[in-house]
């Protein structure tokens, strides 16, 4: 992905949007506006807003299907893919994600949506590992590039040339009580598979 991830920086290469897992690092966008205010609410979506409906996120999570985290990544990984759609941090984010990653996701959003971006209705993800500590762990996602590059709001198309690949990430995660919760999420350093997806 160029040194960039989806989940934190709205000019990622072929602008890849987790959830993430930014899934993801710090917003290392080479272009962007450190001057914009975070903005975006929890609450009900606009009525009649055609980008609050028929958000789809298919998640293979394989042999880590029975792991303690996956219930929450997965639901994280649906709810940030509705927040960049609904251009606000919808409820189940707020249930998935530490304060301090929705507050990083609120810098996404708001400026994909200055920049008149979204990302596509449909997403497709894969777990490939899982690395669980007694308080922490850190999921390896593969995301396929062409379901989470930003892409323009009015035309649909991608805002940069599309890779038709998987992106690694790695999706850290800590325990807190009973609750696993996503805490960041940065570019990974294992390779995803080659092919379609």
């Amino acid at each position: 992905m160029g040194g960039t991830d989806p989940m934190r920086t709205p000019s990622a290469a072929g602008a890849v949007a987790i959830v993430l897992l930014a899934v993801v690092a710090a917003g290392c966008s080479d272009d962007a506006d450190s001057s914009f205010v975070p903005h975006g609410e929890v609450g009900s979506p606009p009525p009649g807003n055609p980008e609050t409906v028929d958000t789809v996120v298919d998640i293979e999570t394989g042999r880590w299907r029975n792991d303690a985290m996956i219930p929450t990544l997965v639901e994280y990984l649906e709810a940030r893919q509705s927040s960049m759609r609904e251009r606000r941090i919808v409820p189940d984010m707020v249930e998935t994600a530490t304060f301090q990653w929705i507050q990083q996701q609120r810098l996404v959003i708001a400026d994909a949506e200055d920049r008149g971006w979204t990302v596509p209705a449909e997403a497709r993800m894969r777990v490939v590992g899982v690395e669980a500590g007694n308080a922490d762990a850190v999921v390896r996602v593969c995301m396929w590039g062409p379901s989470v590059d930003f892409v323009d709001a009015k035309s649909g198309e991608p805002v940069r040339s599309q890779q038709r690949q998987w992106y690694p990430f790695d999706v850290k995660m800590v325990l807190a009580g009973d609750r696993w919760y996503v805490s960041a999420a940065a570019e990974g350093a294992f390779a995803c598979e080659v092919g379609k997806g």
